[in-house]
């Protein structure tokens, strides 16, 4: 009996021990899928900086006044949501991307925390057409991402000092739960 036991742990530690592997690999791929969406950027572009006190705007220099907006609106979506997460990195990069006409955004958190902001809007019959700021909902949208995978204390303090921005605890809740705290905060703050 106790054989079948032990067997049981060895079987349910090299489960997980397979589990996290794999999401391991998942997140590198996914990650490297950025390098292939970089030869889509034109490499004539000449890039810009907008340096606020929690982000940091990278931008085509023809889109100055876009990169404004932009600037005030992640500074903005950062006092609405300081309260609620208390924890927040140091700088966001932002990066304005003119190289689609797909009216979203992303966000990620490796090598750094990072927005990438499509600045076109939803067209009428798109899922997102029913907006009242587009700016402003999808800073506020993106930014929860990434504050959603700030916090690190108590037990992930020394993996998050060994291991940077590659260990939060929240890595291992549902996609649903990160878009459903997203939506629910551009829903609440715009």
């Amino acid at each position: 009996m106790r054989n079948m036991v032990l067997s049981s742990q060895r079987l349910d530690l090299f489960h997980l021990l397979i589990v996290s592997v794999f999401k391991v690999f998942i997140i590198l791929i996914l990650d490297l899928s950025s390098i292939a969406y970089s030869a889509s950027v034109d490499p004539n572009i000449e890039w810009k900086v907008i340096e606020t006190e929690h982000f940091k705007i990278i931008y085509d220099s023809q889109l100055h006044s876009v990169a404004r907006l932009y600037a005030w609106q992640a500074e903005r979506a950062h006092s609405f949501l300081e309260p609620i997460f208390k924890e927040h990195p140091s700088k966001t990069h932002v990066l304005i991307s003119d190289s689609t006409d797909f009216a979203n955004g992303s966000a990620r958190f490796l090598p750094y925390p990072q927005i990438t902001v499509f600045p076109v809007m939803p067209g009428d019959l798109d899922s997102l057409g029913h907006y009242d700021n587009w700016a402003a909902e999808l800073m506020i949208h993106e930014y929860t991402h990434i504050l959603a995978f700030e916090p690190s204390h108590g037990f992930y303090t020394p993996f998050r000092y060994l291991f940077g921005s590659l260990v939060h605890p929240t890595g291992l809740l549902p996609s649903w739960w990160h878009e459903g705290l997203a939506v629910e905060m551009e829903t609440r703050f715009t």
